[in-house]
């Protein structure tokens, strides 16, 4: 999801990269929450430029990022450890 964003222009390849602040992901669901057919999984913030990177953003997404199962997940732990 961070290299997308990066495709965007909301991330750095390199150190000398600007960010765009206007654009991003919004997620409307979040791992093991219903989903309807019809219901919005994410928004994309961008630009009227963009439209090209978009396509590939949701091409992308769509098969090797979100995964839709009729079979029920368990949510992630949002802390996986703590380092002291």
């Amino acid at each position: 999801i961070g290299l997308l964003l990066i495709d965007l222009g909301g991330g750095r390849k390199s150190k000398d990269d600007e960010i765009d602040h206007s654009v991003g992901f919004v997620f409307h669901k979040k791992v093991g929450d219903q989903v309807k057919k019809g219901d919005p999984v994410m928004t994309i913030v961008h630009h009227a430029a963009q439209t090209n990177v978009v396509a590939k953003i949701i091409e992308k997404m769509n098969k090797e990022v979100i995964t839709i199962s009729s079979q029920k997940v368990k949510p992630l732990k949002m802390i996986v450890d703590k380092v002291i």
